[in-house]
């Protein structure tokens, strides 16, 4: 060891031999056992709590809940628009009817006198069974009807001459 001019005397070589990558891994396995055994020192102190202090039970038990209210008032609100659907096709089919009843009634009238008065016949009582149907469909709904329909259920309550029924409807908030 001979001493430098510019940088003083000479320091012994202190450099540690290495090992290899073997004893970097055996040096790092204690690192790991201790990280490991607190992890399961945690979940000991985890599993030692009332259910209802454990986190991760908690935040499953509100998921769970979230989903089925959610699932419950879809199911709900299929349901309701089922029943719209099914008041928007029997308005509909009266509607049609009367179309029908219209064109098969210029048709028939001066024609043929005994085939109009069956056609007519026969128009009353499929009108009587839609309108029943109508109502049906809007007790189904509890009487929560969109204003439009309520008019239109009233104009086919009030052509039978049921008005008491139509206003009902037809005022119901």
């Amino acid at each position: 060891m001979q001493p430098t001019p510019e940088r003083g005397p000479a320091l012994p070589n202190t450099d540690v031999p290495t090992l290899g990558p073997r004893s970097d891994e055996l040096s790092d396995q204690p690192r790991t056992a201790q990280a490991e055994i607190g992890q399961i020192r945690l979940q000991h102190q985890e599993e030692k709590k009332p259910w209802w202090q454990q986190t991760a039970v908690i935040i499953s038990i509100i998921g769970l809940l979230l989903s089925s209210g959610f699932s419950v008032y879809t199911a709900l609100d299929q349901i309701r628009q089922r029943k719209a659907t099914a008041l928007d096709t029997h308005l509909a089919d009266i509607v049609a009817l009367r179309m029908e009843d219209a064109r098969q009634s210029a048709a028939l009238a001066s024609t043929n006198l005994t085939a109009y008065r069956t056609w007519n016949s026969v128009v009353v009582v499929k009108r009587a069974m839609l309108v029943d149907a109508l109502l049906a469909a809007v007790h189904d709904l509890q009487d929560d009807i969109s204003p439009t329909a309520a008019l239109a259920v009233g104009y086919e309550l009030i052509q039978d001459g049921r008005y008491l029924e139509a206003e009902k409807i037809v005022t119901s908030d």
